[in-house]
């Protein structure tokens, strides 16, 4: 409901934060919190309106929230709530995810082990050099149960699939085949992303944006 808006008499202005937020925000404050600041209304019974920086007060124009409007906005600030947690959650996942990657993986010179896009699949591109690829150690694989068998069994299986459906040789399709095959070798699930987008982001960097083979079954 809406309230025809009379001349502010009042002679007190409201705390400059409460000045500046927008008519919506003011309506939920004023309509869930007004006690806490200083309102000495119920306030379910109060329609706040701007008028020269000033908050007005429309509980003695007789101007009811119902107790609808109060549900909605408990279920706007639960929803809020929750959807806060999560991004928190999110967050708070990256940078265990940050952490993990930060110990037994980088290029292959270095830590050896297993490269995350499968080398031979580069091996013609000019650009690409397989000792600067990304890879997992085989400590961190034996630190995450990780199979580097059935890792490799997996992949090719899928190569083969690639090569025989005629499909093109993508990088998507590698990407696509790096993630199953992790996940085939029991890799934390949390940590699939982090490692396919740490191997994409060494290709991109190697200047390398499309695969020249396909390992075991095409060159």
């Amino acid at each position: 409901m809406h309230a025809v808006l009379k001349p502010y008499t009042g002679s007190k202005p409201y705390s400059p934060w409460i000045q500046k937020i927008d008519e919506i925000t003011t309506r939920f404050v004023y309509r869930n919190f007004g006690w806490i600041i200083g309102m000495d209304i119920n306030p379910s019974s109060i329609v706040p309106a701007m008028e020269s920086g000033r908050m007005i007060p429309m509980s003695d124009y007789g101007v009811y929230y119902s107790n609808t409007d109060q549900q909605i906005d408990r279920t706007v600030f639960l929803l809020s709530t929750f959807s806060a947690v999560y991004k928190l959650s999110a967050i708070s996942s990256l940078s265990n995810s940050s952490k993990i990657l930060s110990s037994g993986t980088g290029e292959y010179k270095d830590i050896g082990g297993h490269h995350i896009h499968a080398k031979a699949a580069f091996k013609n591109n000019i650009n690409y050099d397989p000792k600067k690829g990304f890879s997992v150690s085989q400590d961190f694989m034996d630190k995450y149960n990780i199979d580097h068998i059935e890792v490799t069994k997996k992949q090719r299986q899928l190569f083969k699939e690639l090569a025989e459906s005629g499909r093109a040789n993508t990088l998507d399709e590698h990407t696509r085949i790096a993630k199953e095959a992790l996940r085939a070798g029991g890799t934390p699930e949390d940590i699939i992303d982090p490692l396919i987008n740490s191997s994409l982001e060494n290709l991109a960097n190697q200047g390398v944006t499309t695969p020249t083979n396909i390992p075991w079954y095409r060159e």
